[in-house]
């Protein structure tokens, strides 16, 4: 089973997530995995990431790459790799072409080695920006955009899928800067590692390079009639009387949950297409007399709407529904996978690697066994349930 519309990732694929700090602060693998587990309900996806502060292609504080392949990236047997490197391989210094080769023929090494084991569905990520655009400008981003320019190549040579992630959030911090410019300085505030509401654009970019559908669910109602059609929905029950419309729906995915209580993700939200991209679930209601209606979900007051808006179509994903109080919940439970995962790679497999500790493995088995619990528990949350709808005039007119 693959998800809709050719959308990149299989049912029982392993997705490994590999890179430098960037990847290892986890929040734009948190936002992939969590618009996979929610938008795919039925289909089981894994995820690691193993990213490590300061990582090069040559390796880093975690050890060679060799080591680093060998020990961490291998064994996973993971069916798909991304690859986030480059902002540390730069130096931070102007163009370098002694540097650039260096990158160059490292990055060849890992794909080479990832071929020969395993050979993995590979995805290249062009480094994310050095901030240049809300601060002075240093130069260090024409480097980086450089090393995009020749992963580009790269991946075309090697048949992997190439993702930009430095001008989308360069787009960001321009529009941000225009709409704000001191919160915009502080998306990127040490000029290197985003924020997580600047890696929600990233995690968009990667998705959108993956296929992902931007639906959740459509439904449309004619009041007239009291017939639905739905897509990605189902819809039963529905009555209609002078007083509105009822109906029961069970939706095949849930939204992306979205913080609308921070600041800074309002801000990302304005200055991207972020939510457009991923959270579309309209509920468009026609032929209903003219006046204006109140929507309720499982009791739950949506607010108040025109014949007009409910006509046009309303996005459900702009409220804050059960359905997105269930997302919310996915993405706690997504965070402790998170945290337990980490704990078990940095704090056992490296941390105790070679000691002759004869109770490590077993540790590690412990560990994993709480994961799988903790990824059930992810899953059942995950599972979209029934929900009852109304509709009922309102006596209080709303404005156009």
């Amino acid at each position: 089973m693959q998800g809709a519309g050719g959308f990149a990732l299989h049912d029982g694929d392993r997705v490994l997530f590999y890179g430098d700090s960037i990847t290892d602060n986890q929040f734009y693998p948190q936002y992939v995995e969590n618009y996979v587990v929610t938008r795919f309900p039925n289909i089981r996806v894994n995820f690691v990431n193993y990213g490590w502060s300061g990582d090069r292609v040559t390796g880093g504080g975690g050890g060679d790459i060799d080591k680093r392949l060998a020990r961490d990236v291998f064994p996973c047997h993971a069916t798909v790799v991304t690859i986030m490197l480059g902002m540390n391989d730069g130096l931070y210094r102007p163009w370098d072409d002694n540097t650039a080769r260096v990158f160059e023929t490292g990055y060849e090494h890992i794909l080479d080695e990832l071929k020969s084991h395993g050979n993995p569905r590979v995805t290249i990520i062009e480094p994310s920006p050095y901030d240049d655009f809300t601060l002075p400008t240093t130069g260090y981003n024409t480097v980086l955009q450089r090393f995009a320019d020749d992963l580009g190549g790269l991946a075309t040579k090697v048949g992997a899928t190439a993702v930009d992630f430095n001008a989308p959030v360069v787009d960001l911090l321009n529009k941000a800067k225009d709409a704000n410019p001191d919160e915009a300085r502080k998306l990127i505030p040490d000029r290197i590692h985003p924020t997580p509401p600047a890696h929600m654009v990233m995690g968009d970019a990667l998705l959108k390079a993956w296929n992902a559908p931007s639906l959740v669910s459509a439904v449309q109602i004619d009041a007239s009639t009291s017939t639905a059609a739905a897509d990605n929905a189902t819809v039963r029950d529905l009555k209609g009387s002078s007083a509105g419309l009822t109906w029961r729906e069970l939706d095949g995915a849930l939204p992306v949950y979205f913080d609308r209580n921070s600041a800074a993700v309002n801000l990302v939200l304005k200055s991207s297409t972020v939510f457009e991209d991923v959270d579309q679930e309209p509920l468009k209601v026609t032929n209903l007399t003219a006046g204006s209606y109140k929507l309720t979900i499982d009791g739950q007051d949506e607010g108040q709407f025109t014949a007009d808006q409910l006509g046009n179509g309303v996005n459900l994903a702009e409220l804050n529904t059960p359905m997105m109080k269930q997302a919310q919940t996915v993405d706690t439970w997504t965070a402790r996978r998170q945290f337990v995962r980490q704990t078990a790679w940095r704090n056992y497999v490296v941390g105790l690697d070679g000691l002759g500790l004869s109770q490590r493995d077993q540790a590690l088995r412990a560990l994993d066994r709480l994961e799988a619990d903790v990824v059930e528990h992810q899953r059942q949350a995950a599972k979209p349930v029934w929900h009852t709808f109304t509709l009922e005039k309102a006596t209080a007119a709303v404005q156009e």
